[in-house]
C-alpha cells in the first residue's frame, strides 16, 4: 500500500494511501488528523475542514493543487509539506518557524512594531491622511483577511484625523511600503505618537482617548494585511499628478503670453496642422493656444497690431510649444491612468481569493511590489523637467534685447536697474538641478559605487528590485515638480513688467482654470459636486427658534439582535440662537467629513415638514443622498421644478406601505403611475444614520446624458422634499417611561444632491451664474451653473453657437459615442463679425452649409461678404480678406458697376489703371471728375502738375506702372502711388550733400530732441505742407518733454515746403536713423538740411548710442 511523509510544523507523519485517486486535498486533511491526535491542545487547531493549507513537494518545493489526484502527482514513499503561510508560522526568513495559537496576536503585533523602522521627519497630515485613506480603499475590496471591527477603527480615526507619525524615509517600493504603512499601524495600535487638529503631537494611546477611539486589537494575518502594499507611493504619486497638471495648464498660460509680448505669430497653432499629427496633447495644447491669442470672443490689442506682418515663424521654443508641451500632457495622462488602477488595486501578500470561492486558497503574490509608480513618476519627471527646460529658454528671450525688441532685462534704466537678470540665472540654476533629479542614470552610478563602499550612502530614498542593484530616488516626481513650479514662479514674477494686462484678463476670462482640458475633439461635462454646498437650503421649522427646545434620540445604528438590547437615549438642549446649540437647515449641506456631527432639526411635535432647495438656473440632477438623525420618516415625497417653482413633478415616493400611503404598488413603473414608490427607505432600524437614496437614472439604462429623453429626467431648478409621516424608534418601546421623551422631531445629518452644471457636453467648467446667492460660509468645491463653453458654443448652458459659427445647426454633443458636435465657423472673409443660419439654405446645399454673413463690413456684400458693393471693386494687389480690399472707383458717368470679381471699370476723362484710381501720362489732379491735361509741351507731375524731364516721368511711370490704362506693369510695382512722392522727383533741380557722422563733438552739439529708427512707409503733398508717414522701431533717444513710443507717426519736412526740393532723401520703403528737431510752436518732428539722416546698419545704431551715452551724456 503507497505510503507518504507529510511534515506538519514541528512534525513528520506517515499517510497511508489504499486508494491513489484521491485528491491533495484528502492527504492534507488526513495528515492534519493525526497531527491533533499528537497534541494535547490539538496544536491549535479548531477543526481539520476548516482549516486552509497548502501542499507542496520538500524537494524543489513545488506547490500541489489541491484538486489533482495522487497518482498523477506523486510516487509511493514521496515528502510533502504542508503549511500555511503568515497566519500559523513567521515571515520572511521565519517563514517555517510554528507559532503557537495563543501567541498568534502577538506575532502580528511584533510584525508591526519591528517593521517600524524608518527615520526622518514626519509627513505632513494632509499627506498622512491621503495616506490612511488609501489603505482603508485597499482593506475595504475584502481581499486582505482583515475584520470588519478593524476596518471600522481605521475609518473612525480617520474621520476623527487622528494621525500617526510617519516618518518620509524607509521605504524601498520592491516590499512594498513596509515601513511608511507599519507606522501607519503602530499609531492605530496606540503606540508611538499621534497627531490630530485638537490634540497637536502626543502618544498615541492619549489621541485615540481624547477622541472617544480605542487602539486597534490585532487578530490573525491583520498585522499583515496593514504592513503591506504601495499606498505611501501612490499616495504621494497622485499629489505628483495633480500638481503636474497645474504646472501643465500654467506653461500653455505663460508660454501663450509670451509669445503674445514679443508679438508673434499664431499660423504654427493652426487646427488643420496638428490633424495631421493627430497626438492628443498637441492638439488639445494647440487649442488652448488659439483660444487664448486667436479668440474672436476677446481679440487681443496686441496681435491686431501686428495682425498682417510679414512674420513667417518664430523660434522653436514658442512655435513648437504644441509638440513639447503636448507630450508632457500625454505623459501627465499615461501616469494618471496609472496612479488611478494602482489606487484602486489589491497590493495585499497574501490575498484571499475571495471571488472564486470554490477554491478557499489563500495565494501569495507580488503585488506589493512598487514598479509600476515607481516606473510612472519617472516618467512624470522627466515630462515637467521638459516643460521647464523649454520655459526658461522663454525667459531668456524675454530678458535678451537681441532675441526680443523688449528691453534688456526688461528694465527700462539698464544699468541703473539689473531688472530680472539675477531671476532668469535662478531660472538656469533651477534647470541644472531639475535635470539632476529627473535622470536616473546618477542614481544607478552612485548604487553601484554603494556596492563596493559600503560607508557612502545614496542621496534621497532609494527603489530596489530584487534580481539588481538598480535603484532611482522614490520622490523624484516631487522634486521635480517642486524645481519645476519655483522655475514657473520666475516666471510669473517676470510677466507683470512686460504683458499686457488686457491681455491676462481676456485670457482668464475665455478660458479659466481648465483651459481646453478633456474637450479637445470629444464630449466632455463639469465635474460633478454637491448642489447644495455654498447654497441656501430652507425648511418650514427650526427646533429653537423661540426658546430652547429639550430633545432625545437614540443611537441604535441597527436593530440589535437577540441577545443585545438597545442603548439607552440621548438627550440635548437646542436654541438658534446660541451656536453650539443651533441646528439650521445649512447644518445639513456643510462638508460631511469636516462636520461629521452637525445636522438639522425640526421644531418638536412638526407632523410634517418641507426641505427645498432653490437653484439660480438649470442644473442636471443625479443622486439624492439623505442621512437622518432621526428615525427615517414612514412617509415622504421627492419633488422637482424646472420652471423655478411654478410647477412641480414627484420624482419618487417612499413608504413603508406604498398602498396604503399613496395609493400605489410597490415598484409600480415610472411610465404607468407616474413617480415610484418603495418601501426600501422606510424602516424604522436604524435609528440614526438611516439613508435615503433616490437616482436619476438606473445603472443598468443606456441613455444619452446630453440627449433630450436624458434632460428631461435630469434638469431641475428646484428640489423639495416633503416628510410626511413620522415613526418612533423601535428602542423608544423597549424602555420603560421612554414614551414620555421629546423625540417627536424631524432631523437629518447630510442633504447631498449630486449633480452638474447643465453645458450639453460642451464644457468642462463653470462659472456663477447671474442670480447666484451664496451661503453666510464660505464654501470651496462649488458647484456652479454658467458653463464656460467650448467647441465654438455659447450662452450660459453652451445651448448655441457663437455669433460667427452659424455654418451647421447647433447641436448637443453625444455622450455616448463622445462626438462633440462641434460648431463650424462661416466663411465671411474677415469682414462680419457674427452670421446666422438658415435651414433652407442648409439643405438646398445637402446639409454642408448654412451660414449667412451678417452686416458685412469693408464695403462688401454677398453671403460670404466675397462681393465689393455698388461703386466699389476689388483690389487685385490685396488680399481678399485685407479690410481696405474694396475700393471706391472713380467712373465715367452712367457707366455699369465694376466687375465685383475682376475689379475692372471704366474710367473718367484723363483717369487711367485697372481701378480708375491715377491720371495717365499728360495728365494730372485725380479729383471727381477726373484727371487734368497738363499745361507742359512734355510731361507733368500727376500729383502737383508741374512740368517734368523725361527721366523724371521714367521715374514715375515706370516705377508705377502708369503708362497709360494698360497694367502689364502694376504687376512689378514696389509701392502705392502716393507712397512714391520724394526727392527723386526734382533730382535735377537740388544736390543733397550726404551728412557723415564725424566728429561726436560735433553731433552732440546739434542737440537734436530725437534720435529714431525708423522705416518709411509713404509719403504726401499736401499743399501747404508735406507729410512722411514713418514706422518707428527703436527710440534711441528723446527729449525728456517728448513721448515718442514705438509705432506709425508722421516727419514734417521743412524742404518740400520752404526749398522746392527735398534734402535729405527720404525713400519708402527703406529704413534710417533719423535724428532731428521738434518744432516748440506746433510739437511736429521736423527734417531739414540740418537734420542727421543717414540709412540704418546695426554697426551704425550701436555706434550712435555709445556716442549719446559716452560723448553726449544722454541715456
Amino acid at each position: 500500500m503507497p505510503r507518504f511523509t507529510v511534515h506538519i510544523r514541528d512534525e513528520w507523519l506517515a499517510v497511508p494511501c489504499r486508494d491513489t485517486t484521491n485528491t491533495i486535498r484528502w492527504l492534507g486533511h488526513e495528515a492534519l488528523k493525526r497531527y491533533i491526535k499528537n497534541k494535547p491542545d490539538n496544536g491549535g487547531i479548531t477543526a481539520v475542514k476548516d482549516t486552509r493549507f497548502v501542499v507542496r513537494r520538500c524537494q524543489g518545493l513545488g506547490l500541489l493543487d489541491a484538486d489533482d489526484t495522487i497518482e498523477d502527482v506523486l510516487e509511493d514513499n514521496d515528502f510533502v509539506e504542508l503549511v500555511v503561510y503568515g497566519i500559523t508560522t513567521g515571515f520572511g526568513k521565519f517563514a517555517r518557524t510554528v507559532i503557537p495559537v495563543s501567541k498568534l496576536k502577538e506575532l502580528q503585533e511584533n510584525l508591526v512594531r519591528s517593521h517600524s523602522a524608518g527615520v526622518g521627519n514626519p509627513l505632513s497630515p494632509e499627506r498622512t491622511r491621503m495616506l490612511l485613506a488609501l489603505r482603508i480603499n485597499v482593506l475595504a475590496k475584502g481581499y486582505s483577511g482583515i475584520s470588519l471591527e478593524t476596518l471600522h477603527a481605521m475609518i473612525q480615526a480617520f474621520n476623527a484625523s487622528c494621525l500617526s507619525f510617519v516618518p518620509e524615509k524607509g521605504t524601498v517600493g520592491a516590499s512594498g511600503d513596509l515601513a511608511p504603512l507599519s507606522h501607519l499601524a503602530l499609531g492605530l495600535m496606540g503606540e508611538g505618537k499621534m497627531w490630530s487638529p485638537k490634540s497637536g503631537w502626543a502618544d498615541a494611546k492619549y489621541v485615540l482617548e481624547a477622541h472617544g477611539l480605542k487602539p486597534i486589537s490585532l487578530r490573525p494575518k491583520e498585522g499583515l494585511a496593514l504592513i503591506n502594499g504601495t499606498q505611501m507611493i501612490t499616495s504621494l504619486g497622485a499629489e505628483a499628478v495633480e500638481r503636474a497638471q497645474a504646472i501643465a495648464r500654467q506653461a500653455d498660460i505663460i508660454a501663450a503670453l509670451t509669445l503674445e509680448v514679443q508679438k508673434g505669430t499664431t499660423k504654427a497653432f493652426d487646427s488643420d496642422i496638428h490633424r495631421l499629427r493627430p497626438h492628443p496633447g498637441q492638439i488639445e495644447v494647440a487649442l488652448r493656444f488659439r483660444s487664448l491669442l486667436d479668440s474672436d470672443h476677446h481679440p487681443s490689442q496686441i496681435a491686431e497690431s501686428h495682425r498682417f506682418c510679414d512674420r513667417v515663424q518664430d523660434a522653436y521654443t514658442m512655435r513648437c510649444c504644441p509638440q513639447v508641451h503636448g507630450i508632457a500632457n500625454d505623459t501627465i495622462q499615461f501616469v494618471q491612468n496609472i496612479i488611478n488602477t494602482e489606487i484602486n488595486s489589491a497590493t495585499d501578500n497574501p490575498l484571499y481569493k475571495m471571488v472564486f470561492a470554490e477554491r478557499g486558497e489563500t495565494i501569495s503574490g507580488g503585488n506589493f511590489h512598487g514598479e509600476y509608480p515607481a516606473k510612472a513618476l519617472d516618467f512624470l519627471a522627466i515630462a515637467v523637467h521638459e516643460l521647464a527646460s523649454i520655459s526658461e529658454r522663454r525667459i531668456e528671450r524675454l530678458c535678451n534685447p537681441s532675441l526680443s525688441e523688449l528691453p534688456a532685462f526688461l528694465v527700462n534704466e539698464g544699468g541703473l536697474n539689473s531688472g530680472f537678470m539675477i531671476a532668469h540665472c535662478t531660472a538656469a540654476a533651477l534647470g541644472s538641478s531639475e535635470h539632476y533629479f529627473s535622470d536616473p542614470t546618477p542614481w544607478v552610478d552612485c548604487c553601484r559605487i554603494r556596492a563596493t563602499a559600503p560607508a557612502q550612502r545614496c542621496p534621497g530614498q532609494m527603489r530596489e528590485t530584487q534580481s539588481d542593484m538598480l535603484a532611482v530616488p522614490a520622490d523624484i516626481g516631487q522634486q521635480s515638480i517642486v524645481a519645476t513650479r519655483m522655475r514657473l514662479w520666475t516666471l510669473l514674477i517676470i510677466f507683470p513688467v512686460c504683458a499686457s494686462s488686457p491681455l491676462i484678463a481676456d485670457a482668464s476670462r475665455g478660458q479659466g482654470p481648465a483651459a481646453g482640458s478633456s474637450c479637445s475633439g470629444r464630449a466632455c461635462n463639469p465635474r460633478m459636486g454637491n448642489l447644495s454646498r455654498g447654497r441656501v437650503l430652507s425648511s418650514r421649522s427650526v427646533c429653537g427658534s423661540n426658546s430652547s427646545e429639550q430633545y432625545c434620540f437614540y443611537e441604535q445604528s441597527a436593530a440589535p439582535g437577540r441577545r443585545e438590547s438597545c442603548s439607552a437615549a440621548k438627550c440635548g438642549k437646542c436654541n438658534s440662537a446660541i451656536p453650539g446649540q443651533a441646528h439650521p437647515p445649512s447644518a445639513m449641506s456643510d462638508c460631511a467629513f469636516r462636520h461629521p456631527d452637525t445636522w438639522w432639526q425640526s421644531a418638536g411635535g412638526a407632523q410634517g415638514e418641507t426641505l427645498r432647495l432653490d437653484l439660480e438656473t438649470e442644473f442636471l440632477f443625479t443622486h439624492l443622498i439623505l442621512v437622518f438623525r432621526s428615525p427615517r420618516p414612514a412617509a415622504m415625497v421627492l419633488e422637482r421644478s424646472r420652471d423655478h417653482g411654478r410647477t412641480w413633478r414627484a420624482l419618487g415616493h417612499y413608504a413603508g406601505d406604498c398602498d396604503e400611503a399613496f395609493g400605489l404598488a410597490e415598484g409600480s413603473p415610472v411610465r404607468q403611475r407616474g413617480a415610484a414608490c418603495t418601501s426600501k427607505y422606510s424602516g424604522a432600524f436604524p435609528c440614526t444614520r438611516g439613508e435615503v437614496i433616490y437616482r436619476a437614472l438606473s445603472p443598468w439604462q443606456s441613455v444619452d446624458p446630453y440627449g433630450p429623453a436624458a434632460q428631461d429626467q435630469l434638469m431641475i431648478t428646484n428640489l423639495r422634499v416633503r416628510l410626511l409621516q413620522r415613526q418612533p424608534c423601535p428602542c423608544q418601546a423597549k424602555h420603560p417611561g421612554a414614551a414620555i421623551l421629546p423625540t417627536d422631531h424631524f432631523a437629518i445629518y447630510d442633504f447631498i444632491v449630486k449633480g452638474s452644471c447643465l453645458c450639453n457636453g460642451h464644457a468642462d467648467h463653470c462659472v456663477p451664474a447671474r442670480g447666484y446667492q451664496p451661503s453666510q460660509h464660505r464654501t470651496s468645491n462649488m458647484v456652479h451653473g454658467k458653463c464656460v463653453c467650448r467647441h465654438n458654443t455659447a450662452g450660459d448652458h453652451c445651448e448655441r453657437c457663437t455669433p460667427l459659427y452659424n455654418d451647421q445647426p447647433w447641436q448637443a454633443a453625444n455622450g455616448l459615442l463622445g462626438t462633440p458636435h462641434e460648431c463650424q465657423k462661416c466663411k465671411c472673409n474677415g469682414h462680419a463679425k457674427s452670421c446666422h443660419f438658415s435651414r433652407g439654405l442648409w439643405l438646398a446645399t445637402g446639409r454642408r452649409s448654412g451660414g449667412v454673413c451678417d452686416n458685412c463690413r469693408h464695403n462688401t456684400e454677398g453671403r460670404h461678404c466675397q462681393n465689393c458693393k455698388k461703386g466699389f471693386s476689388r483690389d487685385p494687389g490685396r488680399p481678399k480678406t485685407a479690410p481696405d480690399s474694396c475700393k471706391r472707383s472713380v467712373l465715367s458717368g452712367g457707366s455699369p458697376l465694376c466687375s465685383p470679381t475682376s475689379g475692372e471699370c471704366t474710367c473718367k476723362p484723363g483717369v487711367g489703371g485697372p481701378r480708375c484710381d491715377s491720371c495717365m501720362m499728360g495728365y494730372w489732379g485725380l479729383r471727381e471728375y477726373g484727371c487734368r491735361p497738363c499745361d507742359c509741351t512734355g510731361d507733368c507731375d500727376p500729383y502737383t502738375g508741374d512740368c517734368i524731364s523725361g527721366s523724371d516721368v521714367e521715374v514715375f511711370y515706370t516705377a508705377t506702372g502708369h503708362l497709360g490704362h494698360s497694367s502689364n506693369n502694376s504687376g512689378t510695382a514696389l509701392f502705392r502711388a502716393e507712397e512714391l512722392f520724394s526727392a527723386l522727383h526734382h533730382s535735377e533741380k537740388c544736390e543733397c550733400v550726404e551728412v557723415t557722422l564725424g566728429s561726436p563733438k560735433l553731433f552732440c552739439s546739434a542737440e537734436y530732441d530725437y534720435v529714431l529708427v525708423l522705416k518709411v512707409m509713404s509719403a504726401h503733398d499736401k499743399g501747404s505742407h508735406a507729410e512722411v508717414e514713418v514706422k518707428v522701431k527703436k527710440v534711441l533717444y528723446q527729449n525728456r518733454q517728448m513721448k515718442i513710443q514705438r509705432g506709425n507717426i508722421t516727419l514734417y519736412p521743412e524742404s518740400w515746403t520752404i526749398q522746392s526740393c527735398t534734402c535729405p532723401i527720404l525713400n519708402p520703403g527703406s529704413e534710417y536713423v533719423v535724428a532731428g528737431h521738434e518744432d516748440w510752436k506746433t510739437g511736429r518732428l521736423m527734417v531739414n538740411t540740418k537734420s542727421f539722416v543717414k540709412p540704418w546698419k546695426s554697426s551704425l545704431g550701436r555706434k550712435i548710442l555709445h556716442i549719446l551715452r559716452k560723448d553726449c551724456g544722454r541715456r
